[in-house]
C-alpha cells in the first residue's frame, strides 16, 4: 500500500473521529450547573455530579463554578436578560433576585409528579423559605446557623473558666455578679491586651459586626422588618434594635472584648485566622469552618457552644441556606428535575455531610451518624438543637436598595462615629420612603420598542442630515482638500472604523438614550416613565453625594497629577546615565493593572503595618496629624480608608501613581522645544526658573491642555479605586459617580436610571470640556494666526 494511501485513509479516519463524537455527544442531553464554593466544595460536587451522570448515562452536566457575592447574582440576571441562563442554579442569600425576578422555574408540577420526593423531610423553614404565593421555586440543600460559638478550649482552661454549655445569657451590660453564666463577664476574663493588636488575645468576635448585632437582635425578640417576604415597615428603631446595634459596637469600644475592623485590617487577618491562631477564644460563625478548623487547629482542642440567650431567656440567631431550582428558561426541565433532586437528595447531601462542610436540609439526614460522626466538634449536635431558633434575612429582591441607604451608617457605628440612636435617626426616615416607593410604585405604560427604535432611527437620520449639511457646506466654501477619488478612498480606508463607531458607539448610546426615560430591571418590560428618571434626581441624596465626591476628587487629582508629571518629565528630561531605565521604571505603574495597583496601595495604607503611617512615624507627624483630627483617638495612627475625613484625600494621593503616563506626553513636549529658544534666553541673561517660565511653560501650553482635558475626562470616570478598596465607603465618602451609576444598574437592577445617570454625565463631561476649549486662549500653538 502506497504512502498517499495510507495518508488518505488516515485523514478519512480523523476526520470520522470528530464527527463521530458529535454525533454521540448530540445523543445525550447537557445540564448546564452553575454553583459557588471553596475548593473543597467544588471537588465534593464535582464527585457528586460524576455520580450522578453515571446513574443517568443520557445526561451531561456541564458545571460552572463562580465566584460567590453579588457578582454570581448579576451575572445570572444578565443571562436571563439574554435567555442564556444555565439549567440548574445554585441560591442562597440571592435566591429572592432571582425568584423575584422571574428566572426560576416553579418546582410543584415536577413534586406532584414525583412521589420520591417528599418536602416534608426538608426543614420547615428552609421549605418555606424557597415557597412564594403557593408555588415552591428551590429544593433546600443546607442550613447552617449562625449562632454556634466556637471556643479554644486551652483559653478557658488558663482563665480557670468552665467551658460554656449553653446556659449562659447576654445582658446590655456585664454582670460579674452571674459569673459564668453571664456572657460579657465571660468574654472579659478571655480578653488580654498587649502592646499591639498582634499580642491582644480578644474574647469574642463575630464573622461580621452585622452577623453580631443580628444575633442579638434575635435573641432578644426583636426584627428589621415587620415580613421578611413583603417588607412594609423598617423596625430598626425598635429599642430592641437600637440596643443590640449599640451593645455590637461596645463590646469593640466599651468593653474591649472585641477586635475592631482598623484592627483586623491591620493585622491583615480576620477572625477566623486570630481564633486558628489562639488569638480569639471565641468565634461565632457558622459550621462550614468546621474542615478548615479540622486542617489547620494543631495547638489547642475547641468545641462549639449556643450563642447565648437573650435578657429575657429568648433564643434567636440568624442563619446561612441554600437550595438548587431550574432556571425558568431551561429546555431540559425534567433533566434539571432529575439532577435537582439528586443533588437535593440524600445521595447528593452525603458528601457535603460527611466532609463537615454543609449540614444536610433532610432532618433525619442531619440526625445521623453521617452528620454526627463523633469527630470535633464533638458538640456537633448542637447544630441540629439550633435549627428552631434561626432567623432569616430579608427575601426581598428590592432589599439591596434600602441596604444601601443603612450601611452607610452603620459603618459610622462601627467605627464609633455615631451611637446607634444616631444612627438610627439619620437613616430611617430616607429608608422608610425608599420601601415606601418600591411597595407603592406609580403607574407607568409598557414601553413600545417599535416607536422607541423608530424614534432612535429619526435622531440617526438627523445626526446624519446634520453631517451632510455641514460636509455640503464646507463643499460651498471651497473647504476640500485633495481629489473626489482622494476623498472617496480616505472614506474607505475609515469605514470599517465608521461602520464599528455607528453599530458599537452610536447604537448603544441611542439606546441607552431611549431606556433613560424608562424603568426596566433587563428582565421585566421596561416601562416608559419620561422624564421621571431625572425628576428622581432631584431628590436623590446619593446622586449629590457620588457628585460631590467626584468633583472634589478631579479638582485636586487632576492640578497635582498634572504637576507631578510635568515635574517628572523635566527631571527626567535631563541627559543622565541609566535615564531610559528610569523612564520606564516610571512608566510602569501607569500601564499596570488598575485593580493590581489597588491591592499595593491597600496594604500602603494599613493603618497599623502600612507604609504610609510608618513614614509619619519617623516623620514625627502624628502630633500634626492629630491636631488636624486625623488619627484614631484611641490608637494614634490615621486609619487612611476608614475614616471620611481622609478616605478620598487617600485616593487623590494614591492618584500619582500613574502620572507615568503623563510624563511620557510631557518628555514629548519637552523634546520638541527648539534648543535655540533656550540659548537665546540664556544670552539674555535668564535665570533658570526665567527660561522654565517664559520659554517652557508657553510651548507646552498644548501639551497641558491636552493632559488637563483627558485628565478631568479620566477622572469623572473613576470607578476601580472605590469598588475594589472601600466598596463606596465610609460613609460614601468615596461613592464615586461611575460606582454609584454600576450600582444602579448591576447591584439595584434599575438599568434605565442607570442609563439617565450616564448620560448626565455625557452632559456634564461635554460641558466641562466645551468650556476648557472656551477658555483655551492661554494654550500658545507656535506659528499659528494671531
Amino acid at each position: 500500500m502506497s504512502i498517499k494511501r495510507i495518508l488518505r485513509i488516515a485523514l478519512l479516519l480523523l476526520l470520522f473521529i470528530p464527527s463521530a463524537a458529535v454525533h454521540a455527544d448530540t445523543q445525550k442531553t447537557v445540564l448546564r450547573f452553575r454553583f459557588w464554593g471553596d475548593f473543597k466544595e467544588i471537588a465534593i460536587i464535582n464527585k457528586t455530579v460524576e455520580a450522578f451522570e453515571r446513574d443517568h448515562p443520557g445526561v451531561t452536566v456541564r458545571a460552572e463554578r463562580q465566584p460567590p457575592g453579588d457578582e454570581y447574582a448579576q451575572k445570572l440576571i444578565v443571562e436571563q436578560a439574554a435567555h442564556l441562563t444555565p439549567d440548574v442554579v445554585f441560591c442562597g442569600g440571592n435566591y429572592p433576585q432571582f425568584a423575584g425576578r422571574g428566572i426560576l422555574a416553579d418546582l410543584t408540577p415536577f413534586l406532584k409528579a414525583d412521589p420520591s420526593v417528599n418536602l416534608n423531610d426538608y426543614y420547615p423553614q428552609l421549605v418555606n423559605v424557597f415557597q412564594s404565593g403557593g408555588k415552591t421555586y428551590a429544593i433546600p440543600r443546607d442550613i447552617a446557623p449562625m449562632g454556634l460559638v466556637y471556643y479554644n478550649k486551652t483559653l478557658f482552661d488558663k482563665a480557670h473558666l468552665p467551658y460554656p454549655d449553653g446556659s449562659w445569657s447576654w445582658d446590655y451590660k456585664p454582670h460579674p455578679e452571674r459569673g459564668n453564666q453571664d456572657f460579657l463577664t465571660v468574654a472579659q476574663k478571655l480578653t488580654h491586651h498587649g502592646q499591639t493588636s498582634a499580642d491582644t488575645v480578644y474574647g469574642f468576635a463575630g464573622g461580621w459586626s452585622e452577623q453580631t448585632m443580628n444575633n442579638f437582635v434575635y435573641s432578644s425578640g426583636g426584627s428589621f422588618v415587620d415580613d421578611i417576604k413583603a417588607p412594609k415597615k423598617l423596625l430598626y428603631n425598635d429599642p430592641l434594635v437600637v440596643n443590640a446595634m449599640q451593645l455590637t459596637v461596645d463590646m469593640i469600644q466599651k468593653y474591649n472584648v472585641s477586635p475592631s475592623t482598623i484592627e483586623l485590617q491591620s493585622s491583615a487577618v480576620g477572625p477566623h485566622e486570630l481564633f486558628t491562631q489562639g488569638k480569639l477564644a471565641m468565634y461565632c460563625t457558622g459550621i462550614w469552618e468546621v474542615p478548615r478548623f479540622r486542617d489547620e487547629i494543631k495547638d489547642f482542642d475547641w468545641d462549639i457552644a449556643a450563642f447565648p440567650a437573650g435578657p429575657k431567656g429568648q433564643r434567636g440567631v440568624m442563619t446561612g441556606w441554600s437550595g438548587y431550582g431550574i432556571t425558568s428558561d431551561s429546555k431540559h426541565k425534567q433533566e434539571s428535575w432529575e439532577l435537582v433532586k439528586y443533588l437535593a437528595g440524600v445521595k447528593g447531601l452525603s458528601g457535603l455531610a460527611k466532609s463537615g462542610l454543609a449540614q444536610p436540609s433532610i432532618a433525619k439526614l442531619a440526625d445521623s451518624p453521617l452528620w454526627l460522626d463523633g469527630s470535633r466538634p464533638r458538640n456537633r449536635k448542637l447544630t441540629i438543637d439550633e435549627v428552631p431558633y434561626v432567623h432569616f434575612e430579608v427575601l426581598s429582591p428590592s432589599w439591596p436598595e434600602i441596604t444601601s441607604i443603612i450601611t452607610p451608617k452603620l459603618e459610622l457605628v462601627w467605627n464609633g462615629t455615631l451611637t446607634a440612636q444616631q444612627a438610627v435617626d439619620l437613616f430611617m426616615p430616607p429608608a422608610q420612603a425608599k420601601l415606601d416607593q418600591i411597595n407603592h410604585p406609580p403607574y407607568h405604560p409598557t414601553l413600545n420598542w417599535g416607536a422607541g427604535f423608530g424614534a432612535m432611527l429619526v435622531i440617526t437620520l438627523l445626526i446624519v442630515a446634520w453631517v451632510w449639511q455641514g460636509a455640503r457646506q464646507d463643499l460651498k466654501l471651497g473647504r476640500k482638500i485633495g481629489s473626489g477619488a482622494e476623498a472617496k478612498a480616505g472614506y474607505a480606508f475609515i469605514s470599517p472604523w465608521l461602520i464599528g463607531a455607528i453599530v458599537f458607539v452610536l447604537g448603544p448610546m441611542l439606546v441607552s438614550l431611549m431606556l433613560a426615560f424608562t424603568s426596566w430591571d433587563m428582565i421585566a418590560p421596561a416601562k416608559w416613565v419620561g422624564t421621571g428618571n431625572f425628576a428622581e434626581m432631584a431628590h436623590d441624596e446619593h446622586f449629590f453625594k457620588s457628585m460631590q465626591v467626584t468633583a472634589l476628587y478631579t479638582i485636586f487629582s487632576v492640578p497635582l497629577g498634572v504637576a507631578g508629571s510635568l515635574g517628572l518629565a523635566l527631571l527626567l528630561n535631563t541627559k543622565i546615565k541609566g535615564q531610559t531605565v528610569f523612564r520606564t521604571l516610571y512608566y510602569i505603574p501607569a500601564v499596570a493593572s488598575s485593580v493590581a495597583a489597588s491591592l499595593i496601595w491597600l496594604r500602603l495604607f494599613n493603618p497599623e503595618s502600612g507604609l504610609l503611617n510608618y513614614m509619619t512615624a519617623v516623620l514625627h507627624l502624628n502630633p500634626l496629624l492629630h491636631a488636624l483630627g486625623l488619627t484614631d483617638p484611641a490608637k494614634g495612627y490615621v486609619n487612611w480608608l476608614g475614616s471620611e475625613k481622609t478616605a478620598l484625600g487617600s485616593l487623590v494621593v494614591m492618584s500619582l501613581w500613574g502620572i507615568g503616563g503623563g510624563m511620557v506626553i510631557y518628555l514629548a513636549g519637552l523634546q520638541g522645544i527648539p534648543q535655540s529658544y533656550y540659548e537665546a534666553a540664556e544670552i539674555d541673561g535668564a535665570t533658570v526658573f526665567q527660561k522654565f517660565r517664559h520659554v517652557t511653560l508657553p510651548l507646552l501650553t498644548p501639551t497641558i491642555f491636552f493632559t488637563l482635558i483627558m485628565g478631568v475626562i479620566g477622572s469623572l470616570q473613576t470607578f476601580t479605586q472605590g469598588f475594589v478598596m472601600t466598596q463606596g465607603g465610609p460613609n460614601n465618602a468615596t461613592l464615586f459617580y461611575v460606582l454609584y451609576l454600576y450600582q444602579n444598574a448591576f447591584t439595584f437592577m434599575k438599568m434605565g436610571y442607570a442609563s439617565a445617570l450616564a448620560w448626565v454625565l455625557f452632559i456634564v463631561v461635554l460641558v466641562i470640556t466645551a468650556l476648557q476649549m472656551k477658555m483655551s486662549r492661554w494654550v500658545h500653538y507656535e506659528g499659528a494666526e494671531k
